[in-house]
C-alpha cells in the first residue's frame, strides 16, 4: 500500500498505524487484507491538507430529483393504472424516505475521506478529525476512514454509476465492511466505529444494522455473502435499501452472466439470474448486451412488459449495443422490439422462430428478415446509430450513414435525413439504389398524394417530381 503524505502533522506514528490496520488479515473474496485490495488494483492512499466540507445534502436532492422523474415518466405511461405497478410504489417509498434523509440531512457537513475512482486515489482528510473532541478520536477516525474507502474501492466496477442512487446502497455496505474488518480483526476501534455508525443519520446508519443482522445470522450471513458477491453483481434498476423492523432489505443483486460462445461464434446463455417481468430479459450493462426470451407479443408489451434499463422504460435505447434472442423468444410485432432493427442480433440456435446472418434475424420459415419493411421488399436497419437499407438477401443497399429512412413508395423513392451538430435536421430524397435523387440541404419534407416532393429551405418551398427531378 502506498501511502503519501501532504500534511505536516500527521506524523510516522499514524502513517505506520494505518499500515498495520491495512496488513491485519481480512478474508473477502480474493483478497486477504486492505493492503491487498488497494495493491493489487494499483489505488494510492493520500493524506490531504484542508477542509472539505458540503453544505446540506446535494447528493440526496440528485437522487430524490432521480426518483421524481422516474415515478412522473410512470404516471405519464399507465395513466390511471400507475397505483398498481409495483415500481411506482416502490419509487414513492424511495421518494418518502429521501424527504426524510434531506431534511436531517441540513446543515454542514465535514468529509473523512473519499475514494475518486478515475484518478484510482483514496483521499484522507484527517484536519477536522483533529478537531473532534481535541483529536482524541484521531486514530479510530483514521482507520475505520481508510476502511471504509478501501470498501469502495473493493465495490467499484463498470455500469454502477449509471445509478444515480447507488449510495443508498453503497455507502451502507461500506459501512458494514468497515465493521466487519474491524470486528473480524478484532480491533479495539470496533465499539467506537459501531456507535459512531449508528448515531449518523443518513443512511450510512444502516451500516450499523447490517452488522446487527451479520452477527445474529453469523456464522455464513446473508449480509456477509451479499459483500462478497456485490462486486460482480448487478442492481436491480429500481430499488433502494428498505429497513423494516430493524433489519435492512438490500437490493436483489444477479450475478453477470458472461456470454457463452459456439464454435460459430453465436453467444448463448444459461438464462439464470434475470429479471422476471415476465416475459423475462436480463440485461448485462457492463457488456451492454441485452438478453429476450419468452413471448413479447402486442398483448404482453401493452400490458406493461417492458423493459427498464437505467432507470428508462421501453424496448430500446442507446445503451443497448448487442442483442441475444433466447430458444423460446417470439413476437408478433417486429416493429415494438426496436433493438433488433438497431444493433448486432445473435439469435439461439434452439429458437424456432428466428435465426441471424450476419447478425441479422430472419425468420426460418422462408428465411425473409426480421426487420421493418420499408417498401420494394426492402428493410431498414441501424448499425452505430447511423440507418441504411437491405434487401431480402440481406445485401446491403443503402450504406447505414442517415439518421432516418422513410419508407420507398411507388416510384421507388424515399425521403432520408442527416443530423447535425447543433440539433437540426437536413433532409433530401434517395431512390432504390440508394443515390441521392435530391441533395440532404433543405429544412423540411413531405410526400404529395401524387409522389411528388415538397421541399423547404430558409422558408421557400422547392417541389420535385416522383422521379426527384426539380418543377420548380
Amino acid at each position: 500500500m502506498n501511502i503519501i503524505n501532504k500534511t505536516p502533522w500527521i506524523t510516522e506514528r499514524e502513517i505506520n498505524l494505518l499500515k498495520e490496520a491495512a496488513a491485519q488479515p481480512f478474508l473477502l473474496r480474493e483478497y486477504d487484507s486492505l493492503d491487498d485490495i488497494l495493491t493489487r488494483l494499483d489505488v494510492d492512499v493520500v493524506i490531504e491538507p484542508g477542509v472539505v466540507a458540503t453544505e446540506g445534502a446535494p447528493i440526496v436532492k440528485d437522487i430524490l430529483e432521480y426518483w421524481e422523474r422516474f415515478a412522473e415518466r410512470l404516471r405519464m405511461r399507465l395513466k390511471e393504472n400507475v397505483f398498481r405497478d409495483e415500481r411506482y410504489r416502490e419509487a414513492m417509498r424511495n421518494i418518502e424516505v429521501l424527504n426524510v434523509d434531506l431534511k436531517n440531512g441540513e446543515g454542514k457537513h465535514y468529509k473523512r475521506g473519499e475514494y475518486v475512482a478515475k484518478e484510482k486515489v483514496v483521499r484522507l482528510y484527517p484536519e477536522k478529525m483533529r478537531e473532534i473532541n481535541g483529536g482524541r478520536w484521531l486514530d479510530e477516525m483514521l482507520v475505520s476512514t481508510l476502511a471504509h474507502e478501501t470498501m469502495h474501492v473493493y465495490f467499484s466496477r463498470r455500469g454502477t454509476d449509471q445509478y444515480p442512487y447507488v449510495l443508498y446502497v453503497e455507502e451502507p455496505l461500506a459501512e458494514f465492511g468497515m465493521l466487519l474488518y474491524l470486528h473480524e480483526t478484532g480491533s479495539g476501534y470496533y465499539g467506537w466505529a459501531y456507535d459512531d455508525v449508528k448515531g449518523k443519520k443518513s443512511c450510512y446508519r444502516y451500516g450499523a444494522l447490517l452488522m446487527d443482522m451479520h452477527l445474529k445470522d453469523a456464522p455464513g450471513s446473508f449480509v456477509r455473502r451479499y459483500l462478497m458477491r456485490y462486486p460482480s453483481g448487478r442492481l436491480y434498476p429500481y430499488s433502494m435499501p428498505e429497513v423494516t423492523g430493524g433489519r435492512v432489505s438490500l437490493p436483489r443483486w444477479h450475478a453477470p452472466r458472461e456470454p457463452e460462445f459456439y464454435d460459430d461464434g453465436r453467444m448463448r446463455t444459461r438464462w439464470k439470474d434475470v429479471y422476471q417481468n415476465p416475459p423475462r430479459y436480463y440485461y448485462d450493462e457492463a457488456e451492454s448486451t441485452l438478453y429476450l426470451d419468452g413471448e413479447w407479443c402486442k398483448t404482453r408489451i401493452n400490458e406493461g412488459g417492458c423493459i427498464v434499463i437505467d432507470g428508462k422504460t421501453g424496448l430500446y435505447g442507446s445503451e443497448i449495443k448487442r442483442l441475444y434472442l433466447g430458444p423460446r423468444f417470439y413476437t408478433d410485432d417486429i416493429d415494438r422490439v426496436y433493438p433488433i432493427r438497431t444493433c448486432p442480433v445473435y439469435v439461439s440456435p434452439m429458437n424456432r422462430t428466428f435465426a441471424e446472418v450476419r447478425n441479422i434475424p430472419i425468420y426460418k420459415k422462408d428465411n425473409r428478415p426480421a426487420l421493418r419493411s420499408c417498401g420494394k421488399g426492402l428493410y431498414d436497419i441501424c448499425r452505430d446509430g447511423k440507418w441504411g437499407v437491405v434487401d431480402a438477401g440481406l445485401n446491403q443497399v443503402i450504406p447505414c450513414k442517415y439518421d432516418g429512412i422513410g419508407t420507398f413508395g411507388r416510384h421507388g423513392l424515399a425521403g432520408v435525413s442527416v443530423r447535425l451538430g447543433d440539433g437540426r435536421f437536413l433532409y433530401g430524397v434517395v431512390d432504390l439504389q440508394g443515390v441521392e435523387r435530391v441533395p440532404l440541404v433543405y429544412d423540411s419534407i413531405r410526400r404529395t398524394r401524387g409522389g411528388a416532393w415538397i421541399l423547404e429551405k430558409d422558408g421557400k418551398e422547392h417541389t420535385f417530381d416522383s422521379k426527384g427531378n426539380p418543377t420548380d
